[in-house]
This record gives C-alpha cells, structure tokens and sequence, in this order.
C-alpha cells in the first residue's frame, strides 16, 4: 500500500507512462473525493446489509498508533453466517482524546451505535489486558475475554522479569551467561505456534482454548528429568501465571461452554465432579433459547442462523410432484409427532444434550461449523448456542491486523473527530 501521493510523483508518472503510454493516469484530487468515497460508501452499504440480521456477534479491539504516531481505535465483529465464521472491521476511529476507559467505552459503544448493533447481541469482547480497556469492558457490563496470546506472552515475561539469572544475561553484561539464554530458548520453544494456531480468522479458536492450555500443563510445560533448576522454575511460573488469568468464574463457563460446543471435544475437558451441574447451566440456557423461539413463534431449527437450504438449484425439480408417503412412513411420522407433543420444552432441550454428549467426537482436524452445518437440525437449541459462542475469537489478532505495516499509513483528519462520527 502506498499513500495517494504517489500518483503525483514524477517518477510514478513515468513508470506508467512506460508501460501504456495513453494512459491518463487520474489525479490524486480524483483519489481522494471521488474514487475513495465511492468505494468506501458502497463497501459500507454491504456490510450494513450484511450484519443487519445477525442474531450474535462477538468482537475484538485494539488500540494503536499510525507511523506519525497518531492514536487508532480498530473494531473489528466476528459472526456466523450459514455456518462460516465471518469477520468485518467496522471502524478504525482516530483517538486524540485520553485513552481512559470512560473514553474507551464511549467509542466502543460509539461503533456500535454507528452500524445500529445491539450491545446485547454482543456475546463477548476480546481484548488485551490494558487497565483501560478492562476498565471500559467493566464500565460498560459487556462479557470481556482476555486475549490468550497477550495472556501466555506476559506469562512467558514475566516468568523471566522475576528471576535474577534471566535478567542479569539479557541485561547489558559483557559476558552472555550461554547456559541462562539456552534456558530461556529451550521453554520458548516447546511454546511455538500456540498463539498462531488460535489466531485464525476463518475457524474457530475460542472452542481450542481449553485444549492449548492442556496441553501446555501435561505437555509442552511438564517438568522433565533433565531440566536444569532455571527451566523448571519457569515452566512453574508460567503455569502459575496462566492459570491465575482465567480464574473468573464467567470466563471458566464461557471456556467450558465453548469447549463443550465445539463438537471435537463436548465434555473432555470438563471435571467429572463438574459435568452435573454444567450440563444443566446448558439447559438452562437452552431453555432461554426454546423459549425465545415460542414467543417469536417460530421454530428454533428455522431462524437465519442454523437453516439449510434445501431447495435444489435445479429448477425442473421444483416441478416434481412430491412423493406419496406410504402408510407407515405416516405411522412413524404420526408417532414421532404424537411423542414430541408429550415433551415438556425442558425434555426436548434434556434430550438434545443427552444425544450431544453420547455421540462419538469428531476428529481435532474437522471444522467444527461444517459438523454443525450437517447436525443443525438434530439439535435445534444446542446449534443456537453454538452460533453464539463459536463466533468468539481466543485472541485480538484480528483488529491488531489493521495495524499491520499497511494499516499504519492512515491519513489522520485535520479536525479531531469522535468514534460516533465514525
């Protein structure tokens, strides 16, 4: 990405003068009011349609600053749509004012208001763990998840801050203290690629997050006979650090329900003391689901977030006449349907989790979403809850992208302006 500049640069002109010498290439005023401003209001106008229905999203920010060091506030909403996981930044608003979380708040809610989301659609909010941007979460009462890979990057640092040995050879000695640095390299390394893995932007993350932090602790962390003193108190440290990061009791459920979603892994990583009263914390909400339903009076298997289309793409199949039930295709349906009245709406949701949790996993390779594409239908509750939570990213990679080397040559306007003005 190069700034609008450039089209009036003596050399630019005669690179594309090179190449087509009957080009007229437009002027940089052609860029700015009219080529921009078209493109910008037409890409709007399809997002805006686009989210106008969606039933849950969830979010991420980050706040940074451009290469004139100008402050940016990105806001970026992540939901599912005929089951893929869709990501949209819906605004990148400059920040001049403090970034105190009063601030914060105001321009997160801002964004919102701009593209007339419901906060209450919101399922959660990932984040970094800056005091202001917790403290805005707080003000505002939205479902925070600290962002995993700033959870295990200050892990990692300040299990090295607090020891001397570590400090002392990263530290300006004349001396390179070999045994402290190959120490520190050899925890580093068995953490490669975990926060890269939740980082995806087209699967889904949040439900793995129960299964990276195991592996950590049984794996990729566990103390091993050869470590040296250094290795086995960081690897302690660490472990300390990580866990003291999701103790909150609403991040324990929201990880254990996204974990339980998630069709690879549904109760593993749930304690076995624990499964009792977890499950019913599911039905419970299911149950919220169900009736949701019957007050819009509507089905929960047909709203815009788990249908499939069943309509064939050939239209001389709509002109087939539909075929005759035979008489014990009608008893069996009869039945079926006779049964299904007798249900209590807290029998249905009862078994659906009962059916979700006997079935056999699927494998850790398989997308979650195209599992939930298939079985939508089998589990008409369940699947709302997992378009709810299966939308949430484990980490905040996705609005820090925007201030990536080509996000950071931003024109900053010459009037402060604020986050509701977009």
């Amino acid at each position: 990405m190069v700034p609008i500049y450039t089209v009036e640069k003596p050399g630019f002109k005669q690179l594309v003068d090179a190449f087509d010498k009957q080009y007229e290439l437009p002027s940089r005023k052609y860029f700015t009011k009219t080529a921009i401003p078209t493109l910008h209001n037409a890409t709007r106008d399809t997002v805006a349609v686009e989210i106008s229905d969606v039933m849950y999203f969830s979010a991420t920010t980050d706040l940074w600053s451009s290469e004139g060091m100008k402050p940016y506030l990105s806001y970026t909403i992540h939901f599912i749509r005929d089951w893929k996981l869709r990501s949209r930044c819906l605004q990148t608003s400059f920040m001049p004012e403090d970034h105190t979380g009063e601030n914060l708040a105001e321009a997160m809610k801002c964004s919102l208001e701009a593209w007339e989301l419901d906060e209450s659609k919101q399922v959660c909010l990932t984040t970094d763990s800056g005091a202001n941007i917790v403290n805005a979460a707080s003000r505002l009462d939205w479902m925070r998840l600290s962002c995993f890979g700033h959870n295990l990057r200050l892990a990692i640092t300040n299990s090295i801050k607090c020891d001397d040995r570590c400090t002392r050879a990263l530290g300006l000695a004349r001396k390179i203290d070999t045994e402290v640095l190959e120490a520190i390299s050899t925890v580093l390394s068995s953490l490669d690629d975990l926060t890269d893995f939740l980082s995806g932007e087209h699967y889904v993350s949040i439900s793995s997050i129960r299964s990276v932090i195991k592996h950590i602790h049984e794996e990729a962390l566990v103390e091993k006979d050869d470590d040296v003193s250094l290795v086995r108190d960081m690897k302690r440290r660490i472990h300390t650090d990580l866990d003291s990061r999701h103790r909150d009791s609403k991040v324990q459920y929201f990880l254990d329900i996204s974990s339980f979603l998630g069709p690879r892994f549904t109760v593993e990583h749930i304690a076995e003391e624990n499964q009792t009263a977890f499950k019913e914390a599911v039905i419970q909400e299911g149950l919220q689901i169900f009736h949701l339903a019957v007050a819009e009076e509507t089905e929960p298997a047909q709203s815009s977030l788990t249908s499939v289309a069943t309509s064939s793409s050939d239209p001389c199949d709509e002109q087939l006449p539909p075929k005759k039930k035979s008489k014990l295709a009608r008893i069996l349906k009869s039945s079926n349907d006779s049964e299904q009245r007798r249900l209590t709406p807290r029998d249905k949701v009862v078994k659906e989790v009962r059916s979700y949790t006997d079935r056999p996993c699927i494998d850790v390779e398989d997308d979650p979403l195209e599992w939930w594409h298939i079985e939508c239908h089998n589990y008409p509750c369940l699947s709302h809850l997992a378009s709810k939570y299966l939308s949430v990213c484990a980490t905040s990679s996705l609005s820090e992208h925007v201030s990536s080397a080509p996000g950071k040559n931003c024109h900053t306007p010459s009037q402060p302006s604020k986050a509701c003005n977009g």
